[in-house]
């Protein structure tokens, strides 16, 4: 961490003044010379992190302050509805474009500020406003709650902006000799969004796109998105009239002072369902949140319309807010108004959380937010006005000046009138402010081919004509495209003559803390586990001494930090704390996790692994860019630099630094280095697969391998790994590895992995070979679609059983049909993604992680291919045809809450169902008795009411019902949902006060349940 806030010195004040000397001195000589400081161009100051709190509590964590709150951090927007979606673009719209000019605008909402004297002053209420509505905007979009604007902190985020102004650097620990300096100043800066030559709600955009260079990983945007941000401070500096050559500046408070909430698990941006194209980020920069999720193994595909796009520069890291997996997309459309929807999916396989791998897949759909409304012609350059209103004159030739929200606005030639949109209409104002609006023309009718005289009469014109037409001397131009690199992971260059500002702590002076989780050193941490099998494999190793073993797992120790005991002075890797270098920093609990995270990313290099203290439970594993270590060379050991630390740590890099390359691939005589370790390859079967051949290293047999271990073709990848066990988790992680390939070209080189396809292993055809080899079959224990698909389970909640195919049908229900499918199922115009999965339970939930995904059809190729085809299908008829495969057909149940009946198995025995809302059940399946329309009093009462347990969001109400069984206190539990089309459920457990669990009348869709005694 960053030294603390240095006291002010004595003589501070007096080399401050000298400062502002210089300051005004080189102003003046600015204005001279005609310089436009202003003007250049926008910068972001590095995103603050988790660093920058240091001790301060953890979020989600309460300790009885003030600070710490409850409160639901959902927004109740439905963004899967277009015409909801429009709406709530066109009310922001009608708050938030005020005027022609926002520089204007904003310049005169900074009140009583000036840089050269060091007055920070204030921001007008009005401004503070709409730079609010333009976050909580965002916000909302993303599915959170709105923030709201802390004063106190917004007078520290002033002074930051001014020194920022001043300095004209946006960094986040302030020089105490720095103009303007002071210790509010010094506090915001901390904790605050920076940056420079931009404000008010273009900041805030600037924020959300995170554009530039050392932004890949998108921080501004992700504290903005944090789903425990309750409230933000904010400061701006724009260039007034009398000022102009003042940098202006943006100081946004993101950090401290967070609530424990009940919010979305994941939030995207671009996020899911209908989203303006002007969202978009222009930037390309896609971020994905989930909180406790490792996204070190995840798989990234994006698709437009169905077609794949690239993506590039992932990354993935806890260093702001939640965890997150970023990545940029190329390619994306370039959208205006009148444009057709285009809908984009991302699907992110691999995310590791809770000792489980899963997969997620989302889609959102750009639209033109101006589509509603008329928008004058864009040839319409000129706009020939004649018209009075009560006296005023209105008429004369304007001429276009730019646009407002993605329309065109002009100003009269005389350039005291002006003309642009605001509020679903065309407004006239002499200044550009709705404040001073002459008349409005509600926009439906302000068309030069619609007006009509009713319309002039309605808002009292008279006279009223407009005319436009081109100017001659104005030609439209097409900017050339260009054509970008189709490289998958690409790494920030270094540059001298950045002029974007970068802020954080000195690595060489002070290790970075970070947020750790609340474990303690006797945790169990369960490190792999997939939902492809039903084997687990589950590691509970720990390191806490991290003891410097000179070669571990095929890396060699190059330096040890202060736990040595060998008299060595402690040492580092010098590029360990360089941003650039750090392609990520899991939090793990062994060193060989640490350097299998390393073989698993394909650009690593070398590892740091340190511990923040002796006592600290997980291990902070530093993954080091082998580009940046090639480039820091020592000269004379031709090894990456070091240097000096105080740290307990551990510096390793692979065994291949030390050896000569082999380029023998089969049967090599030459043994590589004595340097290498021999790492033995034992002929046992492993977990999850079998051992099918095994090379010269056995005696009793006659070496043998599987013929395609050496077939491109049937090559999926070729990893870099430690061990044999490393390459069977890579394996494990992805759903078309039906086995591996694991070779040496002698019994002392470095293990080589390939991952091999299915088809490339059926029969398993086996050869003789000469090398040390393992060749293993991976063994798939999913159970047989046709002893699983058509049995009423309770995974299928939400879901409805309508059709099976060949294989024999275990439901009871005799509306299933029998050897048929939806018609849809192979109609590629209703098949919205086609995946691969190796449980029914994957399929089902990536189709409620989709907001359009209305049916399910799971079909089989054949027997022996463990994955399942699941094609999931957009609205349509829902027409039954007869098939050949083996297959089920389910339709996603979206009109109310899954039938309660038929899909809890034990849970129902210890709830009892006292009431359901106004949704519709269906016939036979609510009892008689049941109280339809009615709710427990208590199911929206208040957290002070003690009534109130716990909130949380689920997929189903078998997860609502556990979270009752987890507390003794539960008596009751409480399930609603505002539309009839979510996907998801709030779920309220509640204590037992009496009359809170009466029932009231609701119009709610709505289920409540009461604890059994058993």
């Amino acid at each position: 961490m960053a030294p603390p806030l240095a006291y002010r010195r004595r003589g501070a004040l007096l080399a401050n003044r000298c400062h502002l000397a210089f300051v005004n001195l080189l102003l003046v000589l600015i204005a001279l010379t005609g310089t436009n400081v202003g003007a250049t161009r926008k910068q972001l100051g590095s995103a603050p992190t988790w660093a920058e709190l240091g001790s301060a509590t953890n979020p989600g964590q309460t300790d009885g302050s003030a600070t710490s709150r409850n409160r639901r951090a959902i927004s109740a927007f439905d963004r899967h509805n277009r015409a909801a979606a429009l709406g709530l673009y066109q009310r922001w719209l009608g708050f938030d474009s005020l005027l022609l000019d926002d520089d204007r605008q904003i310049g005169e909402s900074w009140l009583n500020g000036n840089v050269a004297t060091c007055a920070p002053g204030g921001l007008s209420s009005h401004h503070q406003r709409l730079v609010l509505s333009h976050i909580n905007l965002y916000r909302t979009w993303a599915g959170l709650a709105s923030v709201t604007l802390n004063l106190d902190k917004s007078r520290d985020c002033q002074a930051a902006a001014l020194v920022v102004s001043a300095t004209r650097k946006a960094v986040h620990e302030l020089d105490s000799d720095a103009p303007c300096y002071s210790n509010r100043a010094a506090l915001a800066a901390r904790y605050s969004n920076l940056a420079l030559n931009v404000y008010g709600t273009r900041a805030v955009d600037a924020y959300m796109d995170n554009f530039g260079e050392g932004h890949e990983r998108v921080g501004h945007r992700r504290w903005l998105l944090y789903p425990n941000l309750v409230e933000v401070g904010l400061g701006d500096i724009a260039p007034p009239a009398s000022q102009p050559l003042v940098a202006a500046a943006n100081s946004l408070w993101v950090l401290d002072d967070f609530a424990t909430t009940v919010a979305p698990s994941v939030v995207t941006w671009p996020p899911e369902g209908y989203v303006p194209f002007t969202f978009l980020p222009s930037s390309g920069r896609f971020s994905v949140s989930i909180t406790d999720a490792t996204f070190v193994f995840a798989e990234i595909t994006v698709t437009l319309n169905g077609a794949p796009l690239k993506v590039v520069d992932w990354r993935h890291d806890d260093f702001y807010g939640d965890s997150a997996t970023t990545f940029r997309v190329k390619r994306l459309p370039k959208l205006a108004a009148g444009d057709d929807d285009v809908t984009i999916t991302v699907h992110i396989a691999n995310i590791l959380m809770r000792s489980s791998l899963f997969s997620l897949a989302y889609n959102f759909t750009l639209f033109d937010p101006t589509g509603i409304v008329d928008q004058l012609p864009a040839e319409c350059d000129e706009l020939m006005v004649q018209a009075i209103h009560e006296g005023t004159s209105i008429a004369g030739a304007y001429v276009r000046a730019g646009t407002t929200a993605q329309r065109s606005s002009w100003v009269r030639r005389d350039g005291n009138m002006h003309l642009f949109y605001h509020g679903n209409a065309w407004v006239f104002s002499p200044d550009g402010y709705t404040r001073s609006v002459i008349v409005s023309i509600p926009s439906l009718a302000f068309h030069p081919h619609l007006i009509s005289e009713a319309d002039a009469m309605a808002v009292r014109l008279v006279n009223f004509n407009v005319a436009c037409q081109a100017s001659s001397d104005w030609e439209a131009t097409e900017e050339p495209a260009t054509e970008e690199p189709d490289d998958v992971h690409t790494s920030p260059e270094d540059s001298s003559s950045t002029t974007a500002a970068t802020a954080g702590p000195d690595p060489s002076t002070t290790l970075p803390q970070r947020r750790t989780t609340a474990t303690t050193a006797s945790t169990t941490v369960t490190t792999t586990t997939t939902t492809t099998t039903t084997t687990t494999t589950t590691i509970t190793e720990t390191d806490h001494d991290l003891t410097c073993q000179p070669q571990a797992w095929g890396y060699a120790n190059v330096a040890c930090g202060q736990q040595d005991s060998s008299g060595t002075a402690p040492r580092r890797l010098r590029v360990a704390f360089q941003a650039k270098a750090v392609l990520a920093e899991p939090e793990l609990p062994s060193l060989r996790l640490c350097l299998a995270a390393c073989n698993a990313t394909t650009a690593c290099g070398g590892v740091f692994a340190w511990r923040a203290s002796s006592q600290a439970p997980l291990l902070r594993c530093q993954l080091l860019d082998a580009a940046r270590l090639d480039a820091d060379l020592d000269a004379n050991t031709q090894l990456p630099k070091l240097i000096g630390t105080s740290s307990i740590s551990a510096s390793y890099l692979p065994l291949s630094w030390l050896m000569a390359p082999s380029t023998t691939v089969e049967a090599s005589t030459s043994r590589p280095s004595t340097t290498a370790v021999q790492m033995p390859l034992p002929c046992h079967a492993q977990d999850g697969f079998e051992l099918v051949a095994c090379g010269p290293q056995q005696s009793d047999v006659a070496p043998q391998r599987v013929r395609s271990g050496f077939v491109a073709s049937h090559i999926l990848d070729k990893p870099s790994v430690v061990d044999v066990r490393e390459c069977l988790s890579l394996c494990n992680a992805s759903n078309a590895c039906g086995g591996a390939f694991i070779w040496q070209t002698d019994v002392t080189a470095h293990v080589r992995c390939h991952l091999l396809a299915h088809e490339g292993l059926d029969g398993a055809d086996l050869v003789a070979t000469g090398n040390p080899s393992l060749s293993f079959v991976r063994q798939v224990d999913s159970p047989p679609l046709d002893a699983l698909a058509c049995a009423v389970a309770e995974n299928t909640e939400g879901y409805q059983l309508v059709a099976c195919g060949t294989q024999t049908s275990s439901s009871p229900d005799t509306s299933v049909h029998s050897r048929a499918r939806l018609r849809s199922g192979f109609n590629d115009d209703a098949i919205e993604a086609k995946l691969e999965v190796a449980a029914r339970a994957d399929c089902l939930a990536a189709c409620r992680l989709s907001a359009t995904c209305a049916a399910v059809f799971l079909w089989q190729v054949s027997p022996a291919n463990p994955l399942y085809r699941c094609h999931l299908l957009t609205a349509s008829a829902q027409e039954v045809v007869g098939t050949s495969s083996s297959s089920v057909s389910l339709l996603r149940i979206t009109h109310d809450l899954p039938a309660f009946a038929t899909v809890f198995g034990d849970l129902t025995s210890r709830f009892e169902l006292s009431a359901v809302g106004v949704q519709t059940w269906s016939p036979g399946t609510a009892p008689a008795a049941l109280a339809n329309g009615f709710r427990f009093r208590s199911g929206f009462g208040t957290w002070a009411s003690g009534t109130v347990l716990r909130e949380r969001v689920v997929l189903s109400v078998s997860a609502c019902l556990l979270e009752c069984l987890d507390d003794d206190a539960c008596a009751a539990v409480f399930m609603w949902t505002p539309t009839a089309s979510a996907s998801t459920y709030s779920c309220r457990t509640l204590a037992d006060r009496g009359a809170n669990l009466d029932l009231v009348s609701t119009g709610n869709l709505a289920l409540s349940w009461r604890r059994t005694a058993a």
